[in-house]
């Protein structure tokens, strides 16, 4: 008898340390986005979450990159979030054409989003593809509270 409640013991130990862990404030929850603009899905968005309150603790979040469905995989501790949701065409498309000899040299200057390029229609930088808005901590109108009940939070972010 003695050695049957041994054996349990340390199934015993083990099921309430994870039941203990659960309850962890700071354990990120995982979640799911999707982005809507122009009423189509927007793909390759990077999506972060910043904390609503100066002092919010950001350790354990994890952002996302948008699938060819909008979809957003992330991870955030219980709390209170502003989404920040960015997409820019790619520091290649904003070169534009250029002449070859010049390509190399330019290159680097490009994605580090100098304005030295040559070629027609100079660049400043790559551009953003959705609205400024929502790319700026001060001015997203965006939010989410973890943890959701919801499978999938949709962001419509207009026209």
């Amino acid at each position: 008898m003695k050695i049957r409640s041994l054996v349990w013991l340390p199934a015993t130990v083990f099921g309430m340390a994870i039941m203990i862990g659960c309850n962890d404030p700071l354990a990120p929850v995982s979640f799911e986005v999707k982005i809507i603009h122009d009423g189509k899905s927007v793909d390759k968005a990077l999506v972060n979450l910043m904390p609503s309150k100066q002092d919010g603790n950001s350790a354990g979040m994890k952002p996302g990159v948008t699938d060819a469905n909008g979809i957003a995989k992330l991870a955030a501790p219980k709390g209170e979030y502003k989404v920040i949701v960015t997409k820019e065409e790619s520091a290649m498309a904003a070169m534009g054409p250029m002449d070859p000899k010049d390509m190399t040299k330019n290159m680097g200057k490009a994605m580090m989003g100098k304005n030295s390029l040559k070629g027609k229609g100079e660049a400043s930088g790559p551009k953003s593809l959705l609205p400024a808005q929502f790319g700026s901590y001060d001015k997203t109108p965006l939010k989410v509270t973890v943890p959701t009940t919801e499978k999938v939070i949709t962001f419509d972010l207009g026209k």
